[in-house]
């Protein structure tokens, strides 16, 4: 099964056609940063940094594999994006079936867990839109 480094480097090309900054790797220089606060003379001062992001239509991208539950990740996910300057929709791509967590479900409980937030109206997101993604 691919990690999520392998799932970005396979449609990077294509993200970027379309308009979207992909990291090239995990060095800092490599990384997408997204400002999430500003100080003085608009400076950021604190950023986020995602997988992909297109500034025109305020998209930010995360591919996650085997850690997207068992560590919580697309959680961590969709806290940066709603604190992200400049993002209205995010997307969240997970393994359909985890094998490395003996064939946990991850697309199943990342939508359920999404839908429980959208159906108890206890918790308003600043976003416009999330997607989540199985692969």
């Amino acid at each position: 099964m691919l990690d999520s480094n392998s799932i970005l480097a396979t449609v990077k090309d294509g993200l970027e056609e379309i308009g979207y900054q992909v990291e090239n790797g995990k060095s800092k220089e490599d990384a997408v940063a997204v400002p999430v606060l500003y100080g003085l003379n608009g400076k950021p001062e604190k950023q986020f940094f995602a997988d992909a992001y297109h500034r025109n239509e305020e998209i930010v991208l995360e591919v996650e594999a085997a850690a997207a539950i068992i560590n919580n990740l697309f959680l961590k996910d969709l806290f940066e994006a709603c604190v992200m300057d400049n993002v209205k929709y995010c997307v969240i791509a997970v393994r359909n079936v985890n094998k490395t967590t003996n064939g946990q479900k991850d697309f199943e409980t990342v939508l359920r867990f999404i839908d429980t937030i959208y159906t108890s109206q206890k918790l308003k997101l600043p976003l416009s839109g999330i997607l989540i993604i199985g692969y």
